[in-house]
């Protein structure tokens, strides 16, 4: 199957989210807690990036990451885990996000064997994980519901509305300069975009066409004190999510803005969900042919491609100029 830009981006982003979950899970191992409550978290990244790499065609990747979900499974059944599979597991994901970035680096050696440095083990459950299921979980945290872009050339609206935002439990940073928002975008990585309409540079519409050229889903809010019926139109051909007008309540600038984030957190999740579909599929097929079913093989593959031509129209519906 052939994959789009937007589509390839989407892989890089929650492939490189799942490391820093499996990152953040090895180093509290690390630091002495039992190994049994993060495994169904590495074996998910472990195993999700895996079947992506496999789907993207990324040959050394799944490689790398086969072997990584080999060692994960084999340590954890009775076994124990020592301080330098630990480390070798941190070095394979460190070299797995370079992979995914299409760096050059070596391929990972054999893993350790020798002394155990440390003894936690890793008792096996109840129930394995499924590979069909796994895959990087959405979730709202308590500590921030959500990442905000303010572009606006006024900086008065911008501390404003940061400080609004802020004030009620989201992360938010403004931003002047149109022309450098795609970059900031990139580093930033918002849940939502809200977006002055009249700017110098480029403005708002024009901004909002440069967005979608990368990101098909992301939220973009206008404000402004005057929107033109044309402004509208263009606006909604691209994919504008709503409307907030100047001068706005913090009443109105809290509901807009929360609307977007939960509207884009079910998109993430139903994008998300797709993508567990689409990922495992390499798996499935190798499984069904070892079964003699490659008749079902070849139908399941109809309805995937199915799935992904049809979430690409939906997604051009949304970024047409």
């Amino acid at each position: 199957m052939d994959f789009n830009e937007s589509e390839i981006r989407e892989f890089i982003e929650e492939s490189e989210e799942l490391l820093e979950q499996a990152e953040q899970a090895l180093l509290r191992i690390d630091k002495g807690e039992s190994p049994i409550e993060h495994y169904d978290a590495l074996f998910r990244a472990f195993h999700s990036i895996k079947g992506a790499a496999g789907m993207m065609e990324r040959k050394t990747l799944q490689h790398h990451m086969h072997q990584l979900e080999n060692l994960l499974t084999e340590k954890r059944g009775g076994a124990t885990l020592e301080k330098a599979v630990a480390d070798y597991f941190l070095a394979g994901v460190d070299i797995a996000r370079k992979m995914i970035r299409e760096e050059a680096v070596a391929e990972q050696g054999p893993p350790p064997s020798g002394k155990i440095l440390t003894s936690s083990p890793i008792a096996p459950s109840k129930t394995a994980p499924k590979p069909a299921v796994s895959g990087p979980e959405i979730s709202v945290s308590n500590e921030s519901v959500g990442k905000i872009l303010i572009i606006d050339d006024e900086d008065g609206i911008i501390e404003l509305v940061v400080s609004l935002l802020n004030e009620n439990g989201l992360v938010a940073k403004g931003c002047t300069d149109s022309a450098k928002a795609i970059a900031l975008i990139e580093e930033f990585r918002p849940s939502i975009v809200l977006l002055d309409i009249k700017m110098p540079k480029m403005d708002g519409i024009q901004l909002l066409g440069e967005i979608r050229k990368k990101w098909k889903d992301l939220p973009v809010v206008f404000l402004s004190g005057t929107v033109t019926k044309a402004t509208l139109l263009e606006g909604i051909k691209l994919g504008v999510h709503s409307v907030l007008e100047k001068p706005f309540t913090e009443t109105d600038l809290i509901k807009v803005t929360m609307d977007a984030v939960k509207w884009g957190e079910m998109n993430a999740l139903l994008n998300s969900s797709i993508n567990i579909l689409i990922y495992q599929f390499s798996d499935l097929i190798t499984f069904l042919k070892s079964q003699g079913k490659d008749d079902l093989g070849k139908v399941i593959e109809v309805g995937i491609k199915k799935i992904i031509e049809g979430r690409r129209r939906i997604r051009n519906m949304s970024s047409r100029g």
